[in-house]
């Protein structure tokens, strides 16, 4: 972002640096290496504009992996369309975000963390576009996502049926001192008729299973979104529950 700003500001100020270096008889850039710089402005403008975007404290994980595929789409781009030196240069940034963000991108990398795909995944505003593209790199990340929300999501209901079999953490016994002085008529009354009837069991409520819960979320994706975030369809949801 620091390099963008530097090289978008000097040629805003090109025909001033020129004046200049005209009155003290300096070398100054060639027309072509204006161009360079140009070209470099436009190479570096969509990295500066996301960084931008992303730094932002209401920024969400979900935005991460459009980003970069739209930073690696832009390099693709260059590659085909510029100056040989250009076109390097932007081939050499594709490898390095390839590398540096394989643990989000690719899922065969060894430290490959499905959180990010999950979050991205969870966000209606975006899923719903990336379901229907055509790329295996995309369709496999999903996948990856929509596995790892399944597995947190038996996590918790196998840690909320823990819960309920075990029930409540028992209450620390009371200090001796203070179980002596309690009088008898501070305790609740027990009354046999209600006490019968209550240690029945409550019926659960029937629940979808996460991945029938996956398919109703994906055939949403399939119609419009009018929700301009994640966030707002989720809560959307609560509301209606």
């Amino acid at each position: 972002s620091s390099t963008y700003e530097m090289v978008a500001r000097l040629l805003k100020v090109k025909e001033s640096v020129c004046e200049v270096a005209n009155e003290m008889g300096w070398d100054c850039l060639l027309s072509s290496e204006w161009q360079k710089l140009k070209s470099m402005q436009e190479l570096l403008q969509p990295f500066a504009e996301h960084t931008q975007t992303l730094q932002s404290d209401t920024m969400s994980m979900s935005l991460i992996l459009p980003a970069l595929f739209d930073l690696l789409s832009h390099l693709a781009d260059v590659e085909q369309n510029t100056s040989r030196d250009v076109a390097a240069l932007a081939r050499k940034m594709e490898g390095n975000v390839n590398q540096r963000f394989a643990w989000v991108l690719d899922p065969s990398d060894d430290k490959f963390s499905p959180l990010v795909a999950a979050a991205c995944f969870l966000n209606p505003t975006v899923c719903q576009t990336l379901l229907n593209v055509a790329d295996d790199n995309i369709q496999e990340l999903l996948k990856q996502a929509e596995g790892y929300v399944v597995r947190c999501s038996q996590t918790q209901e196998n840690h909320s049926d823990l819960e309920e079999l075990n029930g409540p953490e028992p209450a620390p016994p009371a200090a001796a001192s203070s179980s002596s002085s309690a009088s008898s008529s501070s305790r609740q009354p027990v009354f046999r008729f209600l006490s019968k009837f209550g240690t029945k069991p409550k019926p659960k409520s029937s629940k979808c299973s996460v991945r029938q819960q996956i398919s109703q979320y994906k055939e949403e994706l399939s119609q419009s979104i009018t929700c301009e975030t994640g966030m707002e369809f989720w809560l959307g949801k609560c509301d209606t529950a």
